[in-house]
Order: structure tokens, then sequence, then C-alpha cells
């Protein structure tokens, strides 16, 4: 019983030291997804304008 006493403040410690871990493992892996998300938001934006810039100028040259 003596023993759980002297264990019992580290306990705490170790949990939240636990649960540190897991939440920076869940920020990093938020963060990669983001990043992903922001890549490919990024990506399809820069398709879609390229495809207005191209759809321009096919309307211009067909005008002149």
């Amino acid at each position: 019983y003596k023993k759980q006493e002297k264990f019992a403040p580290y306990i705490p410690i170790a949990k939240a030291r636990g649960f540190t871990a897991l939440s920076g493992k869940l920020i990093l892996r938020m963060l990669t997804y983001i990043i992903q998300m922001i890549i490919m938001i990024y990506l399809s934006l820069m398709r879609y304008l390229l495809y207005l810039n191209l759809g321009k100028m096919i309307h211009f040259q067909s005008q002149s």
C-alpha cells in the first residue's frame, strides 16, 4: 500500500506524457493532411486557371 502511495503522483505525469505524445502524433497527422489538401486545392486551382486562360486564348483566336 505504501508503494502505491509512493508511485501515485507519477501516474498522472505518465498519463499526461502519453497524452502529449498522442496529441503530437495527431497534430502531425492533421498537419500532413492539411498540407495535402492545400496542395490538392492549389493544383486544381492552377489547372482551372490554365483551362480558363486556354479557353480565352482560343476564344480570342476564333474572334480575330
